[in-house]
This record gives C-alpha cells, sequence and structure tokens, in this order.
C-alpha cells in the first residue's frame, strides 16, 4: 500500500509541474505595477486586509503641510494615518512597518508615533499626486534612511503597511541575524529560484538574504554582465505568527517560484526526477521524455 500511495503521489506531483503555468512576468514587478497605476494602499492587521485608493482617500480629512513642517512639502494634503486604523490596534502591543512599490521597507515604527503621520496625496498646486507618500511630522518616527541619514519617515510610492505585535517583531529582530546565516548557507537553491522566477532576475547568479522582516525577504542579486547588485523585496505570501513562520514562508516561495519558472526549469533543474523518486527508472525517464515532447508540442503551437 505504501508504495502504490508513494507512485500516485509522484504521479500527481508530476502533472501538477507538467502543466504548471509558465509565466514570463514575475509577481512582484507586475504588483507593484499594478499598485503604482491604481494609486492605492493596503493595510495588513494579521489576517485582515484593507485596501484604500487615493480617491478615497481625498475624500476623508485633509491636513495640510505647513511652511514650518517642511518647506518642500509645505502646501502638499493628506489624511491622517491614525483614521485608518481600528481602535483595538492604537496602544503599545503594536507597530506598523511601511514598505514603498519599489521595495523599500522602513524600521518598526511604534503605534503612538505612526498615528501621527500623514499619507499626501494631493500636491501644492492642488492636483492628485502620481503616488501616494507616507511623511511624518519632523522629531517623530525618526531612523535612518535608505541614504544613511538620519530622519523622519519621508516614504514615496507607499504601497502597504503592515501592522503586527510588538513582541513578534523585536523577536524576529533578534533571530533575523542567525535566520539569515542560515537561509544564505543551508537554502541557496530554494534563494537562486525565488531571484529567477518571483523577484525579475531570471538569470540571477548569486542570492543572498540581507534583512527579514515582517514584510519579507530583502535580497541582494547578482546578475551575469551586471557589476551592480541589486536590492529587492520578495513578500512573504501572509501574515507571520512566529518566527518560524520564515522557514515556511521560504518553501512557499521556493513552490510559486518553481510554478512561475515552468517546466523545462524544472527539468534542467533535476526537480521532475526528484519527485519521481518512487517510480522506476524506465517510467521515470518514459514521463520525463512525454513531458519534454508536450512542452516542444506547446511551444510550436504557439509560435503558429
Amino acid at each position: 500500500p505504501h508504495t502504490r500511495s508513494c507512485k500516485r503521489s509522484a504521479w500527481a506531483r508530476y502533472f501538477f509541474f507538467l502543466f504548471s503555468a509558465q509565466r514570463s512576468e514575475n509577481a512582484f514587478s507586475s504588483s507593484c505595477r499594478r499598485l503604482a497605476c491604481r494609486r492605492a494602499m493596503r493595510i495588513h492587521y494579521g489576517t485582515v486586509s484593507t485596501e484604500h485608493t487615493s480617491e478615497q482617500l481625498r475624500q476623508l480629512a485633509s491636513v495640510e503641510v505647513t511652511e514650518k513642517q517642511s518647506k518642500r512639502l509645505a502646501g502638499y494634503k493628506g489624511c491622517r494615518l491614525s483614521v485608518l486604523f481600528s481602535g483595538e490596534f492604537r496602544n503599545d502591543r503594536y507597530a506598523g512597518i511601511l514598505v514603498a512599490s519599489d521595495g523599500l521597507v522602513t524600521d518598526p515604527i511604534q503605534m503612538d508615533e505612526l498615528v501621527q503621520g500623514l499619507i499626501l496625496h494631493t500636491s501644492a498646486i492642488n492636483t492628485p499626486m502620481a503616488g501616494l507618500r507616507a511623511w511624518f511630522p519632523p522629531d517623530t518616527a525618526v531612523q535612518q534612511t535608505s541614504c544613511g541619514k538620519v530622519g523622519s519617515v519621508d516614504l514615496k510610492g507607499l504601497d502597504e503597511c503592515i501592522i503586527s505585535d510588538t513582541v513578534l517583531i523585536h523577536n524576529l529582530q533578534m533571530a533575523a541575524p542567525g535566520l539569515i546565516v542560515e537561509a544564505n548557507s543551508i537554502n541557496r537553491t530554494e534563494l537562486l529560484n525565488i531571484a529567477r522566477g518571483l523577484a525579475g532576475f531570471p538569470s540571477a547568479t548569486n542570492v543572498c538574504v540581507v534583512r527579514i522582516s515582517v514584510a519579507g525577504l530583502v535580497l541582494t542579486v547578482s546578475a551575469p554582465l551586471e557589476a551592480d547588485h541589486h536590492k529587492v523585496l520578495v513578500r512573504f505570501s501572509g501574515p507571520l505568527k512566529q518566527v518560524d513562520d520564515v522557514w515556511r514562508e521560504l518553501h512557499s516561495l521556493n513552490r510559486r517560484a518553481l510554478r512561475s519558472l515552468g517546466l523545462l526549469y524544472q527539468l534542467r533543474q533535476g526537480y521532475l526526477l526528484q519527485s519521481m523518486g518512487c517510480l522506476s527508472v524506465s517510467t521515470g525517464l518514459v514521463l520525463t521524455t512525454l513531458g519534454i515532447l508536450a512542452v516542444i508540442a506547446a511551444t510550436r503551437l504557439r509560435s503558429r
């Protein structure tokens, strides 16, 4: 019975891989483009997610940035972040992380400071902005920026705000160095798959995790003929409940990446042969040959 079950499982995995959708566009970049076009942001409270468009935000009570607060943004208008939070989350047990559409992630912001932030949606000449912008008054939500300066958060292209328990955020910050070392040493193949299938670098040759937060994994990616390293955020598929969920999400991202990369990639990397380990060698070769012929036939049909 165990042998029959194993064979059935192997057949199921084979046909799942065989008919996986081969998407040429990665999920991360396409998601960012859709959000940029809609000028919208999401707020995540655990498993609850709400979306707010720029049009909806402009209907809320507006606050104008004064020249004393910022000479560069004087006259810009926006709504307070506090009006978007339900009462149960407005206490010291929670903190928020802001994520931009280009993958930039802020450090955690305590709730008493997060509620003071503005979501700017209208320019000084009273026209809608191309994208939303998270801005905090001076001496509020102070942290180091991506360029090394220290100041209040001012995030262009606001994409989402993730509200999480401060205990989880603290535990993740403490565990992150060890998780990063382990992921980079043990899960290098999975990280390459994720960079190639989800982060938009199909020819990536080297990938390293440089940061882990409740938002996702921040990777540095190297590609052939490119001197610079690219830094990209790959978002988790769902909220983290505990630190160990990072490994669950890593394996989930790897499975999504393999589906995105398609059958030929899986054949080249040997994933199909691994999934058919319970089958006899002859049966495995027959199935692999059938898979290759199916891909060739599908390619010729598309070319017509």
